[in-house]
């Protein structure tokens, strides 16, 4: 795994990043739908690496699970 790939975003860049809400990201973090890394009390986190597997997996099956 390359450093870029470890690197951190918030949700809400997630979400930008993939087009989708940041309630929807929240959605998907809370179903498991996407893997987050929690950073200090209540702040999460997804890796860039996470991001990839959704793109590549399709977001329409995302939203179908």
């Amino acid at each position: 795994m390359s450093e870029s790939d470890m690197q951190l975003v918030s949700l809400r860049e997630a979400g930008k990043l993939l087009g989708l809400s940041l309630s929807t990201m929240r959605s998907w973090a809370a179903q498991g739908k996407i893997t987050t890394v929690k950073v200090g009390d209540k702040a999460r986190r997804v890796q860039v690496s996470e991001l990839r597997r959704v793109i590549a997996e399709g977001l329409e099956q995302a939203v179908e699970d």
